[in-house]
């Protein structure tokens, strides 16, 4: 049994509120409560692998994790804004999935999904999916030049 039928079956045996206190922190009522996570499962090393950033990039791509673990998703999602206004971690959405390097996985994301990125530093982006409170790093983007401004 998954966790959220565990919750809701703990609902329906005991009719508290508890269980769906529980529930909300483990999935959040909207989700953008969540505390976000990078996960690699689709990372595409291919495109662009770890081994060619320097250690100072890796340095600003341990602290977006860092960060990401700090904050709630509807945190992450304020941090946005318009070209050359952006602020902290920059998250811009992807209008243009075709735009996206090739994923050899793409079939196996589904297309209702929503791609963005993510700032690493003043250049580098990253670029992924959430799915609940995991983002889903696809590519990395150390130039800025797979979904340029």
């Amino acid at each position: 049994m998954s966790r959220p039928d565990k919750f809701k079956a703990l609902a329906s045996a005991d009719g508290s509120s508890r269980a769906q206190t529980l529930r909300n922190t483990y999935i959040g009522k909207d989700g953008d409560d969540q505390q976000p996570y990078i996960a690699l499962k689709y990372y595409h090393p291919e495109h662009e692998c770890l081994s060619s950033w320097s250690a100072e990039e890796l340095k600003d791509l341990s602290n977006l994790s860092l960060k990401l673990q700090s904050m709630c998703w509807s945190q992450v999602k304020s941090q946005g804004g318009s070209v050359g206004k952006k602020t902290g971690l920059g998250m811009t959405k992807h209008t243009n999935v075709k735009k996206l390097p090739h994923h050899p996985k793409m079939a196996q994301i589904s297309p209702d999904v929503s791609f963005f990125e993510l700032r690493v530093n003043q250049v580098a982006r990253v670029h992924g999916f959430r799915v609940d409170a995991a983002f889903f790093l696809c590519w990395l983007d150390r130039g800025h030049k797979v979904y340029p401004s």
